[in-house]
């Protein structure tokens, strides 16, 4: 099998890289070759790596920068037009995937796309939180027209699929009904080994709540600002997660958060900055509990790592993971944007004692160890596996529709200069002085 996937070792980055660093080595520990090809716009490379078993080969950045070039018709979209150069130069770097049964790929990134127009091979979309989905939940500033035409790129692609899957009830009832699409609900593999960490000198030495992940709109930062202003709560709350940008570049959601909550955020609320997978480990272990802020989150691997650390968390409905944190009984759930529950849980829990939250957090991960048992989530894997390959068919040759079209390389000069010359030369002046003076203060 083939994965082209836009994070994997050997760097990790968010939800997705942690997904399938759980589910690739569990299949090939039940007997099958993977094959991991990892790149986007930002990952490329030239080594060739092997780790658990999975053979993992880097975009080569040649292949991007000719398809960059062979996508100039989109130049007047940037970012769509570099995120298809990185899937168009992975299949054609995998030739069209000729040596594998199945393909698999993730929504983020549009890495699936070539593999659903060309049809060579069954095609797995696994829907972790696609770019038309966060730029609606966290839509950048002025960027209307790319997020639309997202959209529609999603609706014409996704519904291609051999199959799309998920592990979210919530991104289940989404796509249902935003495209009509029926994904398949399987919860995520998850490998619970020992991974206790030796207290770190950097943890702090007195008691504290934890949020773990990018400091960013649609986590939840000014939900639990919100909350905090209400609660009675003596512990400070750290953040661990980089700072991203907030809805335009210029002002990082950082900043953003210290103006508008400035008895708070830097305060009570305490940026702890990125930290490495076995730092946060530590840091969940001295917590006394977490909290998942999210309004929207397609899962958030970080309440399973709460309940798996045996530690209680406070999770929001918002997030996927939400479910399995109600049904382990491993913590509290909240209806997201609901500031006032949400601050009595905190005010509930603070007043608690160690061994109260103890019992609350051991009950957790006893309970999510059997709800994601590995052996029985590989096997719901396999099967969809093995029911796509029996069934595949492969097209002779792809049928080059206006939807195909589309999207695929051309030879086609680029667009930016043809589109500028129906401007006004108005507008075009008053942009390139704004840029040049939006330059000259960033170097002051």
């Amino acid at each position: 099998m083939l994965f082209i996937l836009p994070e994997f070792y050997p760097n990790p980055g968010g939800g997705i890289a942690t997904f399938y660093l759980h589910l690739l080595p569990l299949l090939v520990q039940s007997g099958h070759s993977i094959k991991v090809l990892v790149g986007s716009e930002f990952t490329q490379g030239e080594e060739n790596l092997r780790y658990a078993g999975i053979d993992i080969e880097l975009l080569k950045p040649a292949k991007f920068a000719s398809y960059l070039f062979q996508l100039r018709k989109l130049d007047l979209v940037p970012e769509i037009q570099r995120r298809l150069a990185a899937a168009w130069a992975m299949y054609d770097q995998a030739a069209a995937g000729r040596a594998y049964d199945l393909i698999e790929s993730t929504d983020w990134g549009l890495g699936y796309v070539p593999w659903v127009l060309e049809k060579r091979k069954p095609v797995i979309v696994r829907l972790h939180g696609s770019c038309a989905q966060i730029a609606t939940y966290d839509p950048p500033k002025g960027l209307r027209f790319q997020d639309d035409l997202l959209r529609a790129l999603e609706a014409g692609t996704l519904p291609l699929a051999d199959q799309c899957i998920t592990y979210s009830r919530n991104n289940q009832d989404f796509w249902k009904s935003a495209l009509g699409v029926e994904a398949s609900y399987i919860p995520p593999a998850y490998n619970f080994s020992s991974k206790d960490m030796p207290a770190e000198d950097t943890v702090p030495k007195t008691p504290y709540i934890l949020v773990v992940g990018r400091i960013q709109q649609w986590k939840g930062p000014e939900i639990l600002c919100q909350a905090l202003e209400k609660a009675s709560c003596p512990y400070p709350v750290y953040w661990i997660g980089r700072d991203t940008d907030f809805r335009t570049k210029g002002q990082s959601c950082n900043q953003y958060l210290m103006k508008k909550y400035p008895g708070l955020w830097g305060r009570k609320i305490i940026p702890a900055g990125q930290k490495s997978c076995s730092m946060i480990r530590a840091w969940m272990q001295h917590a006394r509990f977490g909290i998942v802020p999210s309004t929207w989150d397609v899962f958030n691997f970080t309440a399973i790592e709460w309940l798996s650390t045996g530690k209680p968390v406070i999770c929001s409905k918002g997030a996927g993971a939400w479910e399995l944190v109600d049904q382990a009984r491993g913590g509290a759930v909240f209806e997201p944007s609901d500031t006032d529950q949400l601050a009595e849980i905190i005010s509930r829990w603070s007043a608690l004692s160690d061994a109260a939250l103890q019992s609350v957090g051991s009950a957790g991960q006893c309970s999510i160890q059997s709800i994601l048992n590995p052996g029985q989530i590989i096997e719901q894997n396999l099967a969809i596996y093995q029911t796509l390959t029996d069934r595949h068919k492969p097209a002779a040759a792809p049928t080059l529709n206006w939807l195909h079209g589309c999207w695929m390389p051309a030879d086609a000069p680029g667009s930016r200069p043809a589109a500028m010359k129906q401007w006004p030369i108005r507008e075009i002046t008053w942009h390139v002085w704004t840029r040049v003076l939006e330059k000259l203060r960033g170097k002051l």
